[in-house]
């Protein structure tokens, strides 16, 4: 599937992690604290970005959204805070 963002949308990839099971008991409203920062990678060039820059968004930005069974991830351009060296 080729996706191509318009309108200042920057596809992206989100390295998953995978956890390991706990055998800690933890409260049922137990919630863990998530980075409000992440690491991605461009997928599609765009104006100011090359494929396979790595980019520093805001986590709270990254709009997952499931096409044809695959979950693809977009960001704004103007979300993006820096590129990694």
């Amino acid at each position: 599937m080729n996706i191509v963002p318009v309108n200042n949308w920057v596809h992206v990839s989100v390295e998953q992690k995978h956890e390991e099971a706990t055998v800690v008991l933890l409260p049922d409203d137990y919630k863990r604290t998530e980075n409000p920062y992440k690491v991605v990678k461009v997928l599609t060039t765009c104006d100011s970005y090359s494929e396979g820059d790595l980019v520093i968004v805001p986590t709270h930005t990254i709009q997952d959204i499931e096409v044809l069974g695959e979950t693809t991830y977009l960001v704004l351009q103007n979300h993006i805070m820096a590129v990694v060296a």
